[in-house]
């Protein structure tokens, strides 16, 4: 069953466009669409500190402060 099919504009490689396989666009498919802070595809992770999250959301950041003079 096709999820969509735009014709000669399906595309792999484009934001937010219906895939060659007649699929949405979604997390995880390597692409970065509307409302994705990254996507790497099969490396997102949710347990890899620096990894794209499975939801695709970038991961947290931690910022260490040093004491006052150092």
């Amino acid at each position: 069953n096709e999820e969509c099919d735009d014709g000669a504009a399906n595309d792999d490689g484009a934001a937010d466009a219906c895939r060659r396989s007649c699929v949405t666009a979604t997390c995880g498919d390597g692409i970065i669409d509307t409302n994705e802070a990254c996507d790497d595809g099969p490396a997102n992770s949710d347990a890899l500190a620096d990894a794209c999250r499975t939801s695709c959301r970038a991961p947290a950041t931690i910022t260490v402060l040093s004491p006052a003079g150092e």
